[in-house]
């Protein structure tokens, strides 16, 4: 476990590469204005997911990103995986 060398972390601790890796994938996208946000989800083809121009923010919540989130809690407590899939459905 050294310091300092590109290949020495983790790579999903490595924040500062993946951070800079997403800027460049929206500089790609020609989406890296800084009036829109940072954090937007992608197609599976790789372009920016398209919301419609009536959408109002923050008043409701898509059920997948509820169970995403979650799943993400109860992976950090130890919930074993057939009980998250229990609790998903």
């Amino acid at each position: 476990m050294g310091f300092g060398l590109p290949g020495d972390d983790r790579a999903d601790l490595q924040l500062v590469r993946r951070a800079r890796a997403w800027f460049a994938v929206l500089r790609e996208l020609g989406a890296d204005d800084p009036e829109q946000p940072t954090f937007r989800p992608l197609t599976v083809k790789g372009s920016l997911w398209s919301y419609s121009v009536n959408r109002k923010r923050g008043t409701r919540m898509r059920p997948g990103s509820l169970i995403e989130r979650a799943n993400t809690d109860m992976v950090e407590r130890g919930v074993p995986v057939s009980e998250r899939n229990k609790a998903g459905r």
